[in-house]
């Protein structure tokens, strides 16, 4: 801590200033600081935790009510509309009752009931829902999975019953085995699909769009990996070797004979 003390009085002070002199003294601090027990802070976090999984509670009861509510409302437009084909006229009385019983009761009884409550109501309903909505889905979907697995089919029929030279070199029996295996897929298929055809639309079908797309995909994986095997490598012809030459010895040529020398007499 500093401090300013008037310095005394000097003789060049007769002007009157006084001279400032600083001091230093050590201050002491003493701290205190307020907090409130443990236990005190445990309380509060846990009544924190608490106050917290009740707002999450009341907020996802709101939402498994409004859930209720909504499969109640959408569900019986259904029945009337898009689901119309695909529930006996008997069980579609009986599920319409179910479902105006469950509106009455939203806004009666139910008005406070408990999130389990709406969970168990709306299970209950979809027991009855959900197989109507998959036979929908069926028949909505199945036209564009039977088109490609026969678009499949036949494109690998006329694939191999070309006669071209890719599939050359595949044996005849490999073949015959895929043309088989094709045309007895196919006869699966219209076999199903005849038998959807004469049933109403309220019976489960015979065959499921996720059969029909797994036949597709299971004979691809045994057709494919055939028709896409690679020609063999043409063998190269080796070239003649050339015939062994036989060292024949020359016979020696007969020198030819030089004539006599003749002795001449020179005059």
């Amino acid at each position: 801590m500093e401090s300013e003390d008037p310095a005394p009085a000097t003789p060049d002070d007769a002007a009157g200033k006084l001279k400032k002199v600083i001091r230093k003294h050590d201050l002491t601090i003493h701290a205190h600081t307020s907090a409130a027990p443990e236990s005190l802070l445990s309380a509060w976090q846990t009544l924190e935790g608490q106050m917290a999984a009740s707002d999450r509670l009341i907020i996802d009861t709101a939402e498994r009510r409004n859930a209720l509510e909504e499969y109640v409302y959408d569900t019986r437009s259904k029945l009337e509309m898009a689901w119309s084909d695909f529930i006996a006229d008997a069980d579609r009385s009986a599920f319409n009752e179910a479902l105006n019983e469950t509106e009455s009761w939203l806004y009666g009884d139910g008005e406070d009931a408990t999130k389990s409550v709406y969970v168990e109501k709306l299970g209950e309903l979809k027991k009855t829902g959900d197989p109507i909505a998959r036979r929908y889905i069926e028949n909505d979907e199945r036209p564009r999975a039977e088109r490609l697995f026969r678009e499949y089919v036949n494109g690998v029929f006329v694939a191999v019953n070309a006669g071209d030279d890719r599939y050359a070199h595949i044996a005849a029996d490999e073949l015959a085995k895929i043309k088989s295996d094709l045309q007895a897929k196919l006869d699966w298929l219209n076999e199903a699909i005849a038998k959807i055809n004469s049933q109403p639309k309220h019976i489960d079908p015979a065959v499921t769009v996720e059969a029909i797309t797994r036949a597709k995909e299971l004979l691809s994986l045994q057709i494919t990996p055939i028709l896409n095997r690679p020609k063999p490598a043409p063998k190269k012809e080796e070239a003649p070797k050339p015939a062994a030459e036989t060292k024949e010895t020359p016979a020696p040529t007969p020198e030819a004979e030089k004539p006599e020398a003749s002795n001449m007499d020179v005059d």
